[in-house]
């Protein structure tokens, strides 16, 4: 980069053009298609030694800024000279020169995101890069929903609210325990125990038990829970009065009124007993999930 001024012989008589050398001196090449801003701005004609070439002509009415892209010259020893080429008339002003200088341009590649909801953390789908950070940007990108500065992974999560409150599907645990009692019919009472933890499905546990029928299931294994609502979905196998092959859907539900609903069937997948999901009599359930 460098500023100069100038004033050369109109329209085009005399001028100036800019040289580098990468051997020491020994030749020289003109710099003409190294510039990116204010370069050349016209031809010399006949009668001056640099005849035909592109060059600064007339006058730069002050001190102006021109600039050079070395790129092509990196790792090159490299000298530069300032040459004028004037003809035998008219004289003029001449050329000026100041504040060469020689520098690196900085990469901006910082990434920011965009913070709508003023919560702190950004919105991964909505990003700019830029060297500083803008007003309204942040450096992460781990908010799930930007619309609500309620939500954020800076927040405890919210049990059973439909909301992945902390942007982390992984909390809270889904679980569903305690113990109830309900009438499938009237007079016949059915019991409940579980606990059950998405965590260790392998020792959780389900017990129920249906006096009409005489019925008493007990699981062998949890496959999975779901919850959804303060509603669990429970599924896995067991035995019922101590005979294995049977598989039973569960539906557990902490409310204002708690409930729980059984299926359980055969192997093959013929039903074999089922109750809808009742309200409790008695007991209390707790489901923990989003």
């Amino acid at each position: 980069h460098f500023a100069h001024a100038y004033g050369f012989e109109d329209p085009n008589y005399d001028g100036g053009v800019l040289e580098y050398s990468a051997n020491g001196g020994a030749s020289w090449n003109d710099a003409g298609t190294l510039f990116d801003y204010n370069g050349y701005d016209g031809t010399i004609p006949a009668g001056n030694p640099l005849a035909g070439r592109s060059a600064f002509l007339s006058d730069s009415h002050g001190y102006i800024s021109s600039r050079l892209n070395l790129n092509s010259l990196a790792g090159q020893s490299v000298r530069f000279r300032w040459r004028m080429g004037l003809n035998n008339g008219v004289y003029d002003w001449g050329w000026w020169l100041d504040d060469v200088r020689i520098y690196t341009c900085m990469s901006c590649t910082n990434t920011f995101y965009r913070d709508f909801d003023g919560d702190g953390y950004g919105n991964p789908s909505d990003s700019t890069q830029a060297c500083t950070q803008p007003a309204g940007y942040v450096t992460n990108n781990t908010d799930c929903d930007d619309s609500n500065p309620a939500v954020n992974p800076g927040v405890t999560e919210i049990p059973n609210n439909g909301i992945d409150d902390d942007c982390n599907a992984a909390t809270p645990v889904l679980s569903a325990s305690g113990s109830g009692n309900n009438y499938p019919i009237p007079f016949f009472r059915a019991s409940l125990s579980l606990n059950v933890n998405a965590s260790s499905l392998g020792t959780s546990t389900f017990n129920y038990y249906y006096t009409r029928n005489r019925l008493y299931f007990v699981s062998t294994s949890i496959t999975g829970i779901s919850v959804s609502g303060g509603a669990a979905t429970i599924t896995g196998s067991g035995k019922v009065n101590n005979v294995s092959g049977y598989i039973f859907t569960a539906t557990i539900t902490d409310g204002a009124a708690d409930a729980m609903g059984l299926e359980i069937r055969k192997s093959d997948g013929t039903p074999y007993y089922s109750a809808t999901s009742k309200n409790l009599t008695s007991g209390n359930f707790t489901v923990v999930g989003n």
